[in-house]
């Protein structure tokens, strides 16, 4: 179920003070910007093998919550494979959980701009469920942050049951 936060809106910039002709001309298209409205999904009974969201039920890889920028379908589908061949079959259960990560989060401005902006668009009747990392995107700086704003999360091992992602 796709839950909406938020409308479109259109971002109108002025021109900046120390832009010359050729900057201007470079980034005039970033002068007006349609920022498109933000929603999360609920979904259920879905598999996280690595770092990808896959659910046998609705038969759906959701990359878009997963890969930045947009994935190929054809190179998310090769990217699963491998995953599914390399990973270690021993499967985690957990009951609900929240995905903000994406393959960009590991980077530092990533991780502050992006992917906590989407836990706070989070509805607080799921705070209590567990901010899911995978193991690969756990740094430590990232822990620092997430204890210092009492988030509770969980590191995902290769493969994962997930009841309700969020």
């Amino acid at each position: 179920m796709k839950i909406s936060v938020g409308k479109d809106y259109i971002s109108k910039r002025t021109i900046p003070a120390n832009a010359d002709e050729l900057n201007i001309n470079n980034f005039a298209h970033e002068l007006e910007k349609l920022i498109p409205s933000s929603h999360y999904l609920n979904t259920r009974e879905s598999y996280v093998i690595n770092q990808n969201i896959f659910s046998i039920k609705n038969i759906r890889f959701y990359s878009k919550y997963t890969h930045y920028p947009k994935t190929k379908k054809f190179d998310i589908f090769k990217l699963l494979l491998k995953n599914l061949f390399k990973a270690e079959y021993e499967v985690q259960n957990i009951e609900n959980g929240i995905w903000i990560y994406d393959d960009k989060a590991t980077t530092y401005y990533h991780f502050i701009f992006d992917t906590l902006q989407r836990y706070l668009m989070v509805s607080d009747r799921y705070k209590n469920f567990y901010v899911l990392v995978p193991e690969v995107y756990m740094t430590s700086w990232m822990s620092d942050h997430l204890k210092f704003l009492k988030i509770k999360y969980k590191i995902l091992k290769k493969i994962n049951y997930i009841n309700s992602i969020i």
